[in-house]
Order: C-alpha cells, then structure tokens, then sequence
C-alpha cells in the first residue's frame, strides 16, 4: 500500500465508532488509500523526478518538490492531552490542545411520577442537540507536504445529570449500552496528506438525551425517574482545525 497500514492501539467500543472513518481534510489534505488515483505524488514529479532541484526553491508549478511520508509507525499520538507547540511527529506540532470533556448534564427538572407498570425499562424521552468536541489540532510546520498514517487515541465519556438508584443506574446502561460517569479511550487513524501550514483535528460528536427509567419497589410500585445523559454519538470526523 502507498500508505502503511497503522495498528489500533485499542479495541473499538460499542457506543463509539463502529467503523473507522477516513480522516477528510480540505484541499490538499485529502485521505489515501490503494483505490485512488490522486495519491500519486503530485507537485511536478515528487520523489523519483527532479534530480536537480534542491528542494523548496519553488520550481514551476508548486510551492513544495514532493510529498514526505513521515508518519506510519506503531505507535499512538495521545490527542486527548499535550501543549501547545509540542512536536509529536517530524514537522508535524500540536497547535490546539483538546476540549474538556463535557461536564456533568444538568437535570432536566422533570419530577419522577408513578408508572403504570409493564416492567422496568429506560427509554429515551426526549432527544437534545449534538455538538463537537475537538482534539488536538496539529499542523504542518514543514515547508513540504506531508503524508501521515497515525493511530491517534481519544478520551470520551458518558455522564449522568443525577445521582440514581443502583437498579435504575443497572437499567440505564442495559439502555445506553455503556458504562456511565466513566472515561474511555478510543482510537481513530489519521490518514491524510498535509500541505504546508496546513491543520487536521479529529472532532468527536456528543449528544444529551433525556431518558425515562422505570423502575419498581419491593411491593410492586413502579415510579418513573427523568435523567439527562451525555455522551458521545459515534461520529467522529478526521478534518482541519
């Protein structure tokens, strides 16, 4: 392959990312793989041509003489943590550090009433807006273009706006399908071409729904309880930043 295949430094949750999305860039940051004739090395010639040119002295036709591949190892960028100005790969420097994890959902502020039974069960209610929240944002700091394949690693999380009981806390994550008020860490492979200066973030969306959980008591009362959880949707995009 053009592009070395990266390792996965973890397995894939349930709650997110199902698939591992191509990294989409603009412009010159453009995904590669086997199937695509642009992956060639553009910029009059690249690699093999060119004997004579020095390197970025400009020549007719493009602003770099070739295109890099700097970044397809074994190793993992950490895009959850870092400061800014730090060089995680040759040229390549964290000019973005990653948003804060969303903080606890506030509480919907629906009273719990009585149910009407037909056994225990959590269901979404009410369906809130999605946003992202951004991770590292790197950046071409050479002055050719470069080619990366990199497993990049990310921290998510799912939250409750409430304290629960723990039977109700038991039929909301059988309902969200993972666990709540933790951190998890996945990974995403960033593979892009970056032009110089040019900037790619991975963006991961989150959503808060508002779930009905139904529960009963040792008598056989059931009461229905309203919470907010935040969490990630399993959609996350691999763009510039």
């Amino acid at each position: 392959m053009r592009l070395r295949n990266v390792l996965f430094a973890a397995a894939l949750g349930a709650s997110v990312l199902t698939a591992v999305p191509a990294a989409v860039a603009p412009h010159a940051a453009y995904a590669c793989d086997d199937s695509q004739s642009d992956c060639s090395d553009d910029d009059s010639g690249g690699d093999s041509g060119d004997s004579g040119d020095s390197g970025d002295s400009g020549g007719s036709g493009g602003t770099d003489s070739g295109v890099e591949d700097i970044g397809s190892t074994d190793t993992t960028i950490d895009a959850s943590t870092g400061y800014v100005g730090e060089t995680v790969l040759p040229e390549i420097t964290v000019v973005g550090t990653a948003d804060p994890l969303p903080a606890v959902p506030a509480d919907p502020l629906i009273a719990s009433g009585g149910g009407g039974g037909g056994g225990d069960g959590a269901v979404v209610y009410n369906q809130g807006q999605t946003w992202e929240d951004r991770q590292n944002c790197y950046r071409n700091d050479s002055s050719v273009t470069q080619k990366v394949t990199q497993s990049i690693s990310y921290t998510v999380s799912t939250q409750v706006s409430t304290n629960i009981s723990a039977s109700a806390l038991d039929v909301l994550t059988a309902a969200v399908g993972t666990q709540l008020n933790t951190t998890d860490t996945k990974t995403y492979t960033m593979e892009v071409t970056l032009a110089p200066g040019e900037t790619w973030g991975l963006f991961v969306q989150y959503q808060t729904n508002v779930y009905a959980i139904t529960t009963h008591d040792i008598f056989g009362n059931y009461s229905t309880q309203f919470v907010n959880v935040t969490g990630p949707t399993g959609v996350a995009t691999g763009r510039s930043c």
